[in-house]
Parts: structure tokens; sequence; C-alpha cells
């Protein structure tokens, strides 16, 4: 019997080798002869069954049309695509191929076989099984929690459900994760034992969980695939960006790696389209300064730029403007390093300086396109801000991001940089810089009393543009600041507001400029003037109860501290 047995199993092996050597003859012949019909219909030939697909290009065309059509998107730079079909001259194939070039896309039509194609199809169902999944842990992570710290505990137990799933589902819940706590960015961080996941939430950073060095591994291999970034790229700097559906919209990451002695450090940051949709007063600008942005608006031609430390928000107040200004009558060109958050109505052009398209030769290209308005993603180097001054001469508003600390040494960068004084004084129109600071917490919100010297530094700085006694007695006494609840984390921050100063450039600051003057001209000329720095817009907002003298230290440092405003003014 147990001969009968073993015999019967043998057979049944045997037969099994068989079967599955005759489907893979048959699979190969069917992707020869699919080969062959494709170089007599002179169309590139294409076998999916062993191509590994990006989700981001799979979501172009949707699970109902990819069957429908018997097609799919496997491959995408920019806006040109590589589709894959069985059928190329089908009607409803032809007729999505039609609609994706009605979306300004190029499509680079490839022929593969039906049974390549249902292979490369099984990948939906594979997006909505891991999406029903990171809603199950996200179900988990919110279950008996009642605010922010509850479910910061929470997340602590993701470090052993880490080892048991794949890397996708981990990359996946990072990112809803990362949304959940409104954070700006995600930090994994290699560390000698253990890797260590951060979020950056109001600005500051904190500990979400840590993972084990080997799930580490596998999550950065899934970004790298994700970001289009070579996974055998190890020791060497690299930038991606990647993107998800939520929610019906679109959340893109930006994807940087770095080497470090311990791995690779990887830092994601979230750009949510829900937060572009703003207003300048929602942002946080004083009614002040944002009636002089709007006066800066009026002129039709010359260069506005907004300055600040990475995180500062610059780029959010430029689409604040763009809303602002965009209009049927006015033609509007982004160039930018990637595209942050897509616009209606304006043409954006995707800065990749790895392929030779820089700044500079984006700017002198978006010139040749008849634009009104022109925002370029950031200056950083002589070139590309001669090319930005240059351009606003000729009847076109540019708008420009700096990496500078004040407005004032906006213009010493810019000097600096060797631009000619002559230039920067006939075209340079506004600055706006900016700062970030968090907002107290409402759930834990107290009073507090000014220590002596507090109430000097704050009254130093408002005296100098009011004389309202109101006000001085008021700001001797108490501010607001949050102690720190569950809601916000213990933190006693909830939300940031904008800090800003705005300089609309004048007779004798274009003079300061062609004379050559120093810092210390500008700074004692602006003061002259009862211009309002930055300082002063922090300190109203203390008063306000916006915020608190803790944070404006912290934020602003120098330009706020007890030092420079007590020993300046008493």
């Amino acid at each position: 019997m147990k001969q009968t047995h073993s015999t019967l199993s043998a057979q049944n092996e045997q037969t099994l080798d068989i079967n599955n050597a005759m489907s893979e003859i048959n699979t190969e012949f069917k992707e020869r002869e699919t080969k062959k019909k494709a170089k007599n219909l002179h169309i590139k030939y294409i076998n999916l069954s062993k191509l590994p697909i990006n989700d981001d290009f799979l979501r172009l065309i949707s699970e109902e049309e990819s069957v429908a059509g018997k097609i799919i998107t496997f491959f995408q730079i920019g806006k040109k695509l590589r589709i894959a079909t069985p059928t190329p001259f089908k009607k409803r194939t032809k007729e999505i191929i039609q609609n994706l070039k009605n979306q300004n896309y190029s499509v680079d039509i490839n022929l593969c076989s039906k049974e390549s194609l249902l292979i490369a199809q099984k990948k939906y169902n594979k997006i909505k099984k891991r999406d029903r999944s990171v809603e199950e842990i996200n179900a988990e992570i919110l279950e008996n929690a009642k605010n922010i710290s509850d479910e910061l505990q929470n997340l602590s137990h993701l470090s052993e459900k880490f080892k048991t799933i794949n890397a996708d589902l981990a990359l996946a819940i990072i990112n809803r994760t990362a949304i959940r706590f409104n954070a700006s960015d995600i930090h994994i961080e290699s560390l000698t034992k253990k890797t260590q996941i951060r979020a950056r939430i109001d600005g500051t950073l904190r500990i979400l969980f840590s993972i084990d060095q080997e799930t580490a591994k596998n999550i950065t291999r899934q970004i790298k695939f994700n970001a289009n970034i070579a996974s055998n790229l190890v020791g060497f700097p690299s930038d991606g960006q990647f993107s998800f559906p939520l929610n019906n919209r679109k959340i893109n990451v930006r994807v940087s790696v770095l080497p470090s002695n311990k791995g690779e450090s990887i830092v994601l940051r979230y750009l949510d389209p829900k937060k572009q949709n703003v207003e300048l007063e929602q942002l946080g600008f004083s009614k002040d300064n944002k009636d002089k942005i709007d006066k800066v608006l009026q002129y039709n031609e010359g260069l506005i730029i907004t300055t600040g430390p990475t995180g500062s928000g610059k780029t959010t107040t430029l689409y604040a403007i763009l809303k602002n200004i965009n209009t049927p009558e006015k033609k509007i060109i982004t160039l930018e390093n990637p595209i942050e958050y897509e616009i209606e109505g304006i043409t954006q052009s995707s800065i990749n300086i790895e392929k030779g398209y820089d700044f500079s030769d984006g700017l002198k290209s978006a010139l040749r396109q008849d634009p009104d308005v022109i925002l370029l993603g950031e200056i950083r180097d002589r070139k590309t801000a001669e090319t930005a001054l240059q351009a606003s001469m000729t009847g076109h508003l540019v708008l420009s991001t700096l990496h500078t600390n004040s407005a004032v040494d906006t213009i010493i960068r810019l000097k600096n940089l060797e631009i000619p004084s002559y230039l920067i004084s006939n075209s340079l129109k506004g600055i706006i810089a900016q700062r970030l600071m968090r907002k107290p917490c409402p759930h834990c919100t107290e009073i507090k009393k000014f220590s002596p010297q507090e109430s000097i530094l704050i009254q130093n700085i408002l005296s100098e543009y009011t004389e309202n006694k109101d006000i001085l007695d008021k700001i001797k006494q108490t501010y607001l600041s949050g102690k720190g609840c569950d809601k916000c984390g213990q933190t006693g921050y909830k939300g940031r507001s904008v800090v800003s100063e705005v300089i609309i450039l004048d007779k004798t600051i274009r003079n300061l400029i062609s004379e050559n003057k120093s810092r210390k001209n500008f700074v004692e000329y602006l003061q002259s003037t009862k211009h309002k720095f930055i300082a002063y817009d922090a300190a109203l907002k203390i008063v306000k109860g916006e915020s608190d003298i803790q944070e404006a230290i912290r934020v602003l440092g120098a330009e706020f501290s007890p030092q420079k405003h007590i020993t300046q003014y008493a």
C-alpha cells in the first residue's frame, strides 16, 4: 500500500512538472508571437509579467478603464507615459489613449500579450488589499485613543507589527500616520542598533516609534522603488518623489536620501494640496503686512522675494499669492524643483538639474512663452539671480525665494552674489521675510504673568511704533501660553502662524543699494521710517495671545533676544 501511495505521489509530481513546463512553453510562445506582431506593426514590445510597476504609474488609468480598454500605464517621467496593451486599435483603448493626450500627456504605445497584461492588472487588487490593511491598522492606532497623546502611545505597537507585514504596507502606514498628525516631514534615521522614525509636527521633531534595521532596509528599498531611485545607489545622496491618494486628493511626497556613518538617513516631505488652498490672512499675515503685499503686487513688472530658512512657509506664501493673482487675463508660469502643488490655469514646469534643465535655463525658456507672471522656485546662484532680475525689467512680474535671515539680508545676499547694484535697485520691488511660530494649544491655554525682563522686552519692541498707553499697560501684565495637555501631546502648542515683515523698496533704499551701503545703513534708515521689523510682528502676536515669548525667542533667535532689544532701547 505504501508502495502504491509513493508511486501515485511521484506520478502526480511528474504530471505537475510536465504541466508547468508546458505552461512555460506556451507562455514563451505567446510572448514570441506578440514580439513578432509588434515588429510587424512597428510598435515597441514589452513583457509585463516580470516588470515591477510603480503604484503612481498604475493609478493614471483606473482599474475599470484598464479592464475595459485592455491597457495599463507602466512607466512615467513628467508628462511622458509608456502604456502597454494587446489591442492598440480597439476603440475603447484608443479612447483612453486620447483622453491621456487631452491631459497633455505624451503617450508611448507598447504591445504586450493578453497574458502578461492580466498578470500586471493583478496589482490593482494588491493595492486595494493593502489599503484595507492600512485602514485596519489605522483603526487599531485610534482604538480607545481620546487624544494625540493616546495615539502616539498606540504607535509604539507598530515596532512589532512592522516585523510581520511587507514593506509596501509599512510605508503606506507611515504615510497615513504623517497625514494624521499633520506632519510636514518624516525622518527615518539609522541608529546603532535600531532605526528611529520621527515626525516634524508644528515645526519640531517628535519620536513616533523605532523598528529593527532589517525592517528598515526593506522600507528603504520600497521608498526608493516608489521614488524611482536606484535601489543599488548606496553611499551617495539621492532625491526623488512619489505620491499616494487620500480622500479624493493626491498627496505628493519628496524623498531625500543621505548616506551616514550608520546607514542611510531618509526624509519624506509631505505636500498636501489641502494646505495650498489658503489666503494670506489664513497663514497669519497681519493686516498691515497683507496690505503691503497687495500694494507691491500692483506692479506689472519687477522682482518680489520671499525669504526665510527652510521650513518657514515661503513656498506656501507664494502659492497663496498666485491664487490671489491667478485670473484668465494673466499667463502665469512656475519653475519648480519639484512641482509641489498643481494649480489649475497655471503652466507649471519641473526643473531637472540632473538632466541639465536648471532654473536659469527654465527661466529663459519661460520668457519665450509670453508670460505676465513667473514664479521661480528658488534663487541659488548668480546666474539665476541675474536672469530673474533682467526678466523682471522687461515687463514681467517675477516671484522667487531666497534663504536669508531677514529682509535686509536679502539685499546683502544679492550683492554678495556679485549682482550689479543698478540691477538690484531697478528690479527689486518688495521683500517678504517670514518664519512660522507655534500657536498656544486652545485646550490648555493659561494666563501667565510676564517677568520684569519679559515686560521690558515687549515694551521696548512695541514702544518704537506706538504710544498707545492702553497697549503698553496691557503688556506689563499677562500673556497666554499652553501648559501642555493630551490634545497637543503635552507640547502646549497646536498649529502655526506666519510672523513676518515686508519691505517695499522706496527711492532712499534704491539709493542705498546704488551707493553700496552697508547692512547697518539699511537698518538705520528703516528704523527712522518706523519700519515694522519681524520682531514687532512677533511681539504683536504675543500681546494678542497668538504665541508666547519662548516661541518667539526659539524661532527668531537674535532678532528677538533680550540682549538686543533691552540694551538697544532701554
